[in-house]
C-alpha cells in the first residue's frame, strides 16, 4: 500500500501479500529475490521444477492451489484502474477518520500520536478500554464475539496487559463500517 520501488530498497529479499492492498484472493504472495542471491533461494516444497532455480524452481509446487496466483493480474488491474494514489488517500483518511471515530467512542487515546500518522498508511491501533482482551488468551474470543454479535471484521492483540483492536481501511470500506462499530462497541462492552 505504499509506493516501493524494490530496487531502490537495496534489499536481498523482499516478500508481500497480494491479497493485503491489492485485493487478491488469500494465498496469493510474491518474493522479489536480489541477483547475487537468487542460486540458493528454493522452494520448501519441491516438484517438477527442482533444481531450476530462482524463480522457475516456484512455478509448479505440487498440489497447490494456483487461483489466487492466476488472479493477482486482473486484481493488480483493478486496483491500477482505480488508481494507486487515489486509493492511498482514500484508505489512509479512512483509517484515520475510523481511530478517530471509534476512539472517541470508547473514551481512549489514540494509541500512537497522530503527528507520526505519515509512518503509516491504511492501517491503525486503538487500545482498548481497561481490562478488556487484555492477554493473548483473551484477544481470540474477544474478536469472535465482535464479529458474532456487531457483524464486524477487526483483529487485535494484547500488549504488555493492554488489548489492542487494530483497524484497516480498504477501497471497498466506508466511513458507515467504522460508525457501526463506533456504535457497537461500547453496547457489547458494556453487557
Amino acid at each position: 500500500m505504499v509506493n516501493l520501488d524494490i530496487g531502490s530498497l537495496g534489499a536481498a529479499y523482499y516478500t508481500g501479500n497480494f491479497h493485503k492492498w491489492c485485493c487478491a484472493p488469500r494465498g496469493s504472495a510474491g518474493l522479489w529475490v536480489r541477483e547475487e542471491h537468487r542460486e540458493t533461494v528454493a522452494p520448501l516444497v519441491t516438484s517438477w521444477f527442482v533444481g531450476d532455480g530462482y524463480p522457475a524452481s516456484f512455478r509448479w509446487l505440487g498440489t497447490d492451489d494456483y487461483t489466487p496466483y492466476l488472479a493477482v493480474p486482473a486484481a493488480l488491474e483493478f486496483m491500477r484502474g482505480l488508481g494507486w494514489n487515489r486509493v492511498r488517500a482514500h484508505n489512509r483518511a479512512l483509517a484515520r477518520y475510523g481511530r478517530d471515530t471509534v476512539g472517541e467512542a470508547l473514551g481512549v487515546d489514540p494509541a500512537v500520536d497522530p503527528a507520526l500518522d505519515d509512518l503509516f498508511e491504511a492501517m491503525t491501533i486503538i487500545p482498548l478500554p481497561e481490562g478488556i482482551a487484555a492477554t493473548a488468551e483473551d484477544v481470540g474470543p474477544f474478536y469472535a464475539r465482535v464479529a458474532d454479535e456487531l457483524g464486524v471484521e477487526v483483529i487485535g492483540s494484547a500488549l504488555d496487559g493492554r488489548g489492542y483492536l487494530r483497524l484497516s481501511a480498504q477501497a471497498y470500506n466506508a466511513p458507515a463500517d467504522y460508525e457501526r462499530l463506533a456504535e457497537g462497541l461500547p453496547r457489547l462492552l458494556g453487557d
